[in-house]
């Protein structure tokens, strides 16, 4: 299945694996072909940390079976799905987020937090509010081809009626948590992640979030990659194991 997503660099299958997801930190892709060896590409801007180990699982099943893993730098939900190119697309959006012929499925939630540099004023809150960062300049999930996850945290600052800045200077999706321990601005980042976070930083929870915070997966409707059912068969009975 060709899956594309953001990866983090910080270590682990959350943030490096370019394999089905899009979004903000939190995909991987390959062409629909049936060859000898079975295929399938992922993306996604943010692989779950559950979508590690059930590759892990099914390679060891199928060891034929040949993986292609991209990140949201050139491939968007909406073309790359409906073109063939990708097989699934993994990304945090928003739940209006829609594509025509394209299905959506909600993998899971997970809290956000403000990451904010160990100097803020705020740092030593175990939760926060986000009426209590008015006033502050966040630093988005960068542009790329994919937009769901910056669409996402913009809507939560809409969304929330707080007066703040953004962060607009060009930076790449693997460095731009970065800005933060430099001073540039805070940044909203998943709760599953906190173990990714940079040095000289802390994530603290938002208490008061808007909306939640979904990852979701997305293929073509009527796929003609013939492993991508059986794939997301697997994948919906891996996820309730993984988290007991």
């Amino acid at each position: 299945a060709k899956v594309q997503g953001f990866l983090d660099l910080a270590g682990g299958w959350d943030p490096s694996l370019a394999l089905v997801m899009a979004g903000a930190i939190g995909v991987a892709v390959l062409p629909f072909q049936w060859l000898r060896r079975r295929t399938q590409s992922l993306c996604g801007t943010v692989l779950p940390g559950l979508l590690g180990p059930y590759l892990d699982s099914l390679v060891l099943q199928q060891p034929a079976l040949h993986l292609e893993l991209h990140d949201d730098s050139r491939h968007s939900i909406a073309r790359s799905i409906t073109d063939g190119s990708l097989d699934l697309f993994f990304s945090y959006a928003t739940a209006e987020t829609e594509y025509s012929g394209i299905e959506k499925e909600a993998l899971f939630q997970t809290p956000l937090c403000a990451l904010l540099p160990v100097s803020h004023p705020l740092a030593g809150r175990s939760k926060i509010s986000l009426q209590e960062l008015s006033g502050e300049t966040f630093i988005l999930y960068p542009e790329t081809a994919e937009p769901a996850v910056r669409e996402l945290q913009r809507h939560i600052l809409t969304l929330s009626g707080i007066a703040c800045s953004l962060y607009e200077d060009p930076v790449s999706p693997c460095f731009y948590q970065l800005m933060v321990p430099i001073g540039k601005g805070i940044a909203l980042f998943p709760w599953v992640l906190q173990q990714q976070i940079p040095p000289n930083t802390v994530p603290v929870v938002i208490s008061d979030l808007p909306c939640p915070y979904t990852m979701y997966f997305f293929y073509q409707r009527f796929s003609p990659n013939p492993i991508i059912p059986s794939f997301l068969d697997g994948l919906r009975r891996f996820e309730p194991r993984a988290r007991r």
